[in-house]
């Protein structure tokens, strides 16, 4: 008896839109924040994040899942075959700040007198949801982490006070986990359409390596589901999403096995 794959998903996407929801409804955000005015409690933070980060996980794996046996026709490349690497723009130090000598010699033109009078740049408003679990971050054994930062002055300048230290409790920007959030809650929505995303990015990347097969991709990892534990995985489950994790982590298994 095979496996229904419909099924699959629909009952895994259903239980983890609800725990999205609730993610929502703890950060209390009814309605999507303005760009770059999200804060929230260190604490509650932390804790939304680390329940937010096993549930991207499993969406990640039910696209896998939906995406199984899916063909699309490989999009255009938009460098020719044959075509000469485009050359790296020459860098150049401007009081402290490394930036290429183009932008350098406009900003310069422009009347600006220095790399940190520029404005900031604005919040983004949105975010696709990430196809492609993030690769594993190693740290040699024994090293230490710094837990202030260095205090960096130039001639040209006064050496900027150090910043007292921020309160456990206190505030955060949330800006970005906002829009993790809102990522993640259109994925849940169109599993279809983040699917086809998928195989789409996956037919691109096997034209890139058929075109050039001593080239590594640069912007797609393939595959998208990295080896051992999946991002956010926990021995002991202790919530709802540690179940759907490692279900959707099965079924994604078995779906690679059917498309190999």
């Amino acid at each position: 008896m095979g496996i229904d794959w419909d099924l699959v998903i629909e009952r895994n996407r259903l239980g983890l839109a609800a725990i999205v929801a609730a993610l929502v409804a703890m950060a209390g955000w009814a309605e999507p924040p303005p760009p770059g005015a999200a804060t929230l409690p260190r604490p509650l933070r932390l804790l939304i994040l680390r329940l937010l980060r096993p549930a991207e996980s499993a969406v990640r794996r039910l696209i896998l899942v939906a995406a199984r046996g899916l063909t699309v026709e490989a999009p255009a490349l938009k460098t020719p075959a044959g075509a000469p690497a485009r050359a790296k723009p020459a860098l150049a130090v401007w009081q402290g700040k490394t930036m290429p000598v183009g932008r350098i010699a406009a900003l310069v033109a422009a009347g600006v007198s220095s790399p940190y009078a520029l404005p900031p740049r604005p919040a983004a408003r949105s975010m696709a949801f990430p196809l492609f679990d993030p690769l594993k971050r190693f740290r040699p054994a024994g090293r230490r982490v710094a837990r202030c930062a260095p205090r960096v002055g130039f001639p040209d300048r006064p050496l900027m006070p150090l910043a007292p230290p921020a309160s456990p409790d206190g505030p955060v920007g949330a800006h970005r986990l906002a829009l993790r959030l809102a990522a993640i809650e259109a994925a849940l929505g169109d599993i279809a359409g983040e699917a086809r995303r998928l195989a789409v990015a996956l037919a691109r990347g096997a034209a890139e390596r058929a075109r050039d097969p001593a080239a590594r991709p640069k912007r797609r990892r393939l595959p998208p589901r990295r080896p051992g534990h999946p991002p956010g995985h926990r021995r002991r489950q202790t919530h709802a999403v540690d179940a759907i994790l490692a279900d959707c982590d099965a079924f994604a298994r078995e779906a690679e096995r059917d498309t190999s």
